[in-house]
């Protein structure tokens, strides 16, 4: 908390009665209010008007409103406050029960903010003022408050002047009959200019974008339906005191982050373990309401139980069942000279972690939840060395989630080398976050070794080079343990830690694979199960009812197992035929819903459900077949959009399948609006492609390496459910492939069954059956939905057509739809995604992963996934309009780019070391007096600290630390000088030159700002400079200012920023550059201001010009010394007026005697992730090879012009393999012939600088050699 918010905090904490606070206000000070709010007990009156108080503020005002119970009157009128905050100050208006005055007046609240407080109000029973003047409200707004109008009956005035209302909208709010309401000023209302009326069309997209990046990290009530509630027992802290001794140092267990675990035996005997929250832990409350209201829903053997918890006068205390055997993390450091852990007791503790976490993504039908921090030190082992999954104190619910979606996080939490890419990069959470974390897990099981990024890599050489066994655990013997159960451990934790969050198994596939491996431990019942799901998958033709007393098994026990892996293998209950024929009437042809070669269908009811009853043709092969396979299809797995089979009969010749009903019948009815049903909206439309590719996606990769094929998808054969979410059915023709996922493999039958315009030309042609085959009639169905028209080539070529001539869909859409542009460019994005779906060859069809990327690309609209076509885009780049849309995406950006600055200083808290050494070197005296004895202290830290030592031949342990303070790396830098012919001294300018060139740094003159400072443009002596103003605030600032000043004093090259001179007077230090007007890289890649974008010949001399600066800086010293810069990034490489690359930013750079074989460590990790090597982030290890990452990922970024990130990296991967290089570089330039083999070269050669083997990276010599013959 900065000074400015604990001063604010105390504030508002104290106050009482009427406060004003309009002092420019921003988010970061309505935390702390919001905050000091929900203590505060006296204060009534809130004014924060005229502050620069935004979505995030609101949030947080709006989460302490649900608590605070004396505020009556709140004003925040004008600030920027959007939808996101006004909906978040719509849910606390449901339960606010004093708020009686607010005003949100001069804001920049829309109609979806506007809803959401209107549905507020229906329910809200003490407001009686409320005011939205001068927001962006439109008639969609105001009919929402003249619907709340007619309801409640407690709201005296409603200020709703001077929005955006037409006649229409004033006169709905004007006929609501509430004579109780005063509307002020209705008819005093804005015309939007013709130009504001353009933008509003794109208004769903742009506050979609804003919704996501503002949006306030808030966790999300648990829905407590169909899971009934175990209430936790609350007990006298006295007695937990007393158990403990009073929590007393020789029966503490443990320490976390939140608060030390204790050993105690209850009065009853019972020995547990008592979580003590730290009563000096902001998250302690936190954790504590967590781990409550989490461990409380569900009950599972393989998740930790809370047995009590104690609560009293800021004490929190949550006694949990004792765990005897420790944590795994223990066992496998063999913690106390515990025995290691036996391969079987692994295999266990792998499969009871899955179960787990199945169980916590799967207990609630309409919610997920993640754990967050699933490690080694959170699986805990009972007495039998059974896990149990603990600490779910970063628990977080999302409602409606599945495989494609996410929610995001500003505030990233857990250990950094189990998070997965896109939580630690962007805060992005999926099903798939905690499954990368599992991976993890499975390598330290196999191991033994500390997580991180380099244990994956050295597994992925290991499976590579077919020596897994040479990975297991030293403490075990390799001649006992199955090689290959090794192998596919390792295997399966690879897959897991996939970059790509659609590419890692679900926690219920993981179950399947693991399973088998476990036999030797299981119980019998578990050994049960798995013949049983053995039977399921192999034979659909055998009986496939089992029960209870064939097994042997004691009804829990079966219960057990059936609920271990719902959603892969499950039985299908077995019913006589004279149950469905009550159920149907005797199969009365009033009940036929529908037929066809195999038979008819009936409505029915069913054990209380209404069903679908198939009855196959007793004469029919097709008939008999199609049972078969749709049993066989069935038994294997369950999913929210496959349609589920309840039931089946057989007798003789009779067959009967019972399906749930789908009550608003086929995609093809709808489309054809059979029976004058009304179309389907856009809306349900974007549903159903996503349910569909959600549906095959499952299909495909549920049982890895056994894909099932559909081979009849078609809108006749995609149901619509209730709420029009859409199942597929009809798996009568599926075909499985075994032991084979490769996009190339296909396998071959004779008999070509299907719709023929649903049919790829491979199965059509040659009976070949592929995992992209049912892609191609998934693209078909894409046209379908997009136009209404029947499928078939001349729909795709009539599609062609219209994107070729006008670049949009425009002309094809369905006509039944109301098209507005946000889904006019949506459409067209989607017909893209189904011409690449009806790609001739297979291999060029996207998988349905793949597929559900795009779809999530395309809805968020963020650049980082957005699919939509460059020339779309062209075509839209003259209008204000799409100007409009990529102002608000650079916003966007800007955002991302503070998010990954966020997840930087989250790396720079794992050491407090800068703190800590300031402590020590001023000895307690203020900052102030420390700046004046600068010099003093400097060499006392340098006695005291000692140089920096170089570790060699130890790459995998090295023993010393970089150990030094900042400071004192500035000393190593002078002693690590060139000869003295590359020295040369800065100038030093006087402090008032460099204020009067600014206009004392008037904002006009500021050309960009980084966390440690400021940059302007200016004149200085008749020359155009750029004056870096270091931050005076921060240590980190004085640190900075210091580094870059003694590394560029040392040499000159054409290719290193030039540093001018420099200025320093008390706390104000500022370093004068060479100004360099084409500004950085990465502002170029981005078409920064317009400009046009890079040519080829450009981009190849930024990467020669970027390798010969740093090959310079790491030779420039004497043998031996080098420099490493750990902050190479394309916004760290400028460019001058002709484009020649120039090295800045030397305010991390580290000296030290290195040579390619030694390597240094440090404790304090900073940079940017994305270009952060696996050794560097995850140790602090620092070699020559470590700015060759960063340089890597540049070259990555010049081809392709795509932001930094892990995924980019395995993008290259994949083209390099496939050869579609052409399609991974930037369409903003379109290369020769010759120009794209030189491409294809850089983009080999940047994931050679991208190995995760440090050793294999090649040297800056060695690229600088390879790229100027290219």
């Amino acid at each position: 908390m900065t000074e400015r918010q604990r001063e604010l905090y105390d504030r508002v904490k104290n106050a009482s009665g009427k406060l004003n606070l309009t002092n420019e206000l921003g988010d970061e000070e309505a935390l702390a209010i919001a905050e000091a709010l929900k203590v505060n007990t006296t204060l009534t009156s809130l004014i924060l008007d005229c502050n620069q108080i935004g979505d995030v503020g609101a949030q947080a005002i709006a989460e302490a409103l649900k608590v605070n119970t004396t505020l009556t009157w709140v004003t925040i009128w004008q600030n920027h406050i959007g939808d996101a905050g006004a909906q978040a100050i719509a849910e606390a208006l449901k339960v606010n029960t004093t708020l009686t005055w607010l005003s949100l007046d001069t804001n920049a609240i829309g109609d979806a903010g506007a809803r959401a407080i209107a549905e507020a109000i229906k329910v809200n029973k003490a407001l009686t003022r409320l005011h939205l003047s001068k927001n962006q409200l439109g008639d969609a707004g105001a009919q929402a408050f003249a619907e709340a109008l007619k309801v409640n009956k407690t709201l005296a005035e409603l200020d709703l002047s001077e929005n955006f209302f037409t006649t229409s909208g004033i006169n709905a709010l004007k006929q609501t009959g509430n004579a109780i309401c005063k509307l002020i000023k209705l008819n005093s209302q804005r015309v939007r200019s013709p130009a504001e009326l353009t933008q509003i069309a794109a208004a769903t997209e742009i506050q979609q974008l804003r919704s996501e990046v503002a949006s306030k990290d808030r966790r999300i009530a648990f829905l407590e339906q169909n899971i009934p509630n175990a209430p936790i027992p609350r007990v006298p802290l006295a007695t937990l005191v007393s158990a403990t001794n009073n929590f007393a140092g020789d029966t503490l267990l443990g320490e976390g982050a939140f608060g030390p675990v204790y050993d105690a035996r209850l009065p009853s005997g019972q020995r547990v373990a008592i979580k003590r929250l730290s009563a000096k832990s902001i998250q302690g409350y936190t954790e504590f309401k967590a781990e409550l209201d989490t461990l409380s829903k569900f009950r599972h053997p393989n998740i930790i139980t809370i047995l009590s918890y104690a609560e009293s006068h800021g004490e929190y205390c949550l006694v949990y069942e004792f765990m005897p055997n420790g944590s795994v993390r223990d066992r496998l450091n063999r913690k106390n000279d515990t025995p290691p852990l036996t391969w079987s007791q692994r295999h266990r503790i792998a499969a009871d972690v899955a179960r787990g976490m199945h169980y916590v993504q799967t207990a609630f039908p309409d919610h997920v939840l993640f754990h967050l921090d699933l490690k080694t030190d959170n699986v805990l082992l009972d007495a039998h060395f059974s896990a149990k999954v603990s600490d779910f104190g970063l628990v977080r619910a999302a409602t409606h989630l599945d495989v494609k979606n996410y929610i995001r996080t500003q505030n990233v939490r857990g250990t950094v080398s189990y998070m997965c890419p896109q939580l630690l990069e962007s805060g992005r959470m999926t099903t798939k976050t905690d499954v990368y974390a599992f991976g993890m897990i499975l390598l330290e099981l196999v191991t033994a070794a500390n997580p991180g990024t380099r244990l994956k890599s050295i597994a992925r050489r290991a499976v590579d080079g077919e020596t897994t066994i040479e990975l297991l655990d030293s403490a075990l013997d390799r001649n006992a343990v199955e090689r290959q159960s090794v192998s596919n451990i390792v295997t399966l934790a690879l897959e897991c830690l996939d970059d790509e969050a659609a590419d890692r198994p679900s926690f219920g596939s993981i179950i399947v694979q693991l399973d088998p491996w476990s036999s030797d431990m299981q119980s019998t019942a578990t050994k049960a199960a798995s013949h049983v799901a053995e039977k399921l998958i192999s034979s659909g033709r055998q009986e496939l009812q089992v029960t209870a007393s064939q097994l042997s098994i004691e009804s829990t026990q079966l219960s057990r197992i059936v609920t271990t892996i719902p959603s892969i293998a499950t039985t299908i209950p077995r019913v006589s035929l004279q149950v469905l024929s009550q159920a149907t009437a005797q199969f009365s042809e009033s009940r036929r819903i529908g037929g066809g070669g195999f038979g008819s269908v009936y409505s029915g009811v069913w054990s209380g459900q209404r069903v679908a009853v198939k009855r196959l043709a007793a004469d029919s092969m097709q008939g008999v077949a199609q049972f078969e396979s749709e049993l066989e299809a069935h038994a294997r797995f369950r999913h929210p959009n496959i349609v589920t089979i309840m039931c089946y009969a057989q007798e003789g010749n009779e067959r009967c399948l019972v399906y749930e009903l789908m009550t608003n019948g086929s995609v093809r009815d709808r489309l054809d609006r059979k029976g004058g049903m009304v179309a389907l909206s856009w809306q349900q439309r974007r549903t159903i492609a996503t349910d569909i590719a959600n549906a095959m996606h499952f299909v495909q990769t549920a049982i890895p390496r056994q894909p099932l094929f559909h081979l009849d998808l078609k809108t006749d054969n995609v149901l619509l459910a209730a709420d029009f979410h859409a199942k597929v059915a009809d798996f009568g023709l599926t075909r499985s492939m075994p032991a084979q996922v490769d996009v190339h493999s296909y396998i071959k039958t004779k008999t070509i069954a299907g719709s023929y315009k649903y049919i790829c030309p491979q199965y059509h042609q040659e009976g070949k059956v592929s995992i992209k085959t049912d892609v191609y009639s998934y693209g078909m169905i894409l046209l379908e939905l997009l136009t209404g028209k029947q499928p078939g080539i001349e729909l795709g070529s009539a599609v062609k057509r219209a994107l070729k001539n006008h670049g949009r869909l425009d002309s094809e859409l369905d006509t039944s739809v109301v098209w507005g542009v946000p889904e006019s460019v949506f459409a067209t994005a989607l017909a893209h995604l189904a011409l690449a779906c009806l790609e001739f060859d297979g291999v060029d069809r996207p998988s349905f992963g793949e597929i559900l990327k795009r779809l999530s690309g395309a809805e968020t609209g963020l650049n980082e996934e957005r699919t939509i076509d460059d020339a779309r885009m062209t075509a839209f780049s003259q209008t204000d309009l799409a100007a409009k849309i990529q102002q608000l995406r650079s916003e966007l950006a800007a955002k991302d780019q503070e998010l990954a600055a966020k997840n930087e200083e989250l790396q720079q808290l794992r050491s407090s070391l800068v703190v800590k050494e300031l402590k020590h070197a001023v000895q307690g005296q203020e900052l102030q007096h420390f700046r004046s004895n600068r010099a003093a202290t400097d060499q006392g830290l340098q006695r005291q600290l000692g140089s920096d030592l170089p570790v060699k031949s130890q790459r995998r342990a090295p023993k010393n630390h970089d150990s030094k303070s900042a400071f004192d790396r500035i000393d190593v830098l002078k002693r690590h000088q060139p000869g003295s012919n590359l020295a040369k001294p800065i100038p030093q300018v006087s402090l008032a030159a460099l204020v009067t060139a600014t206009n004392n740094f008037v904002d006009d003159s500021l050309i960009g700002k980084g966390k440690f400072g400021r940059v302007y443009g200016a004149s200085l002596s008749g020359q155009h400079v750029a004056i870096k103003r270091l931050s005076a605030e921060t240590i980190q600032g004085y640190i900075v200012f210091q580094s870059e000043l003694h590394s560029l004093s040392q040499f000159r090259h054409p290719n290193i920023i030039a540093l001018l001179s420099h200025a320093e007077s008390h706390d104000e230090y500022c370093l004068v550059f060479e100004f360099m007007p084409n500004g950085s890289v990465r502002d170029r890649l981005n078409l920064k201001n317009s400009t046009p974008p890079l040519t080829w010949s450009q981009r190849h001399g930024i990467a020669v010009g970027v390798a010969s600066g740093m090959h310079y800086i790491q030779t420039a010293f004497s043998p031996g010394h080098v420099l490493l810069h750990l902050n190479l990034k394309t916004d760290n490489v400028l460019l001058d007026a002709k484009f020649n690359a120039k090295v800045s930013d030397f305010g991390l750079v580290r000296a030290a005697s290195l040579d390619e074989k030694s390597d240094l460590r440090t404790q304090s990790i900073q940079g940017t992730v994305p270009y952060m090597s696996p050794e560097f982030f995850d140790e602090g290890l620092m070699t020559t090879k470590t700015d060759v990452y960063a340089f890597g990922m540049i070259l990555l970024e010049l081809m392709t012009a795509a932001k930094p990130r892990p995924r980019l990296k395995s993008e290259a991967r994949h083209a390099i393999k496939y050869q579609t290089v052409n399609e991974l570089l930037d369409s903003a330039f379109k290369p020769t012939e010759v120009e794209l083999q030189s491409a294809v070269k850089l983009v080999a050669l940047a994931l050679e600088c991208l190995d995760e083997a440090a050793d294999d990276r090649p040297s800056f010599r060695a690229l600088i050699a390879t790229l100027v013959t290219r």
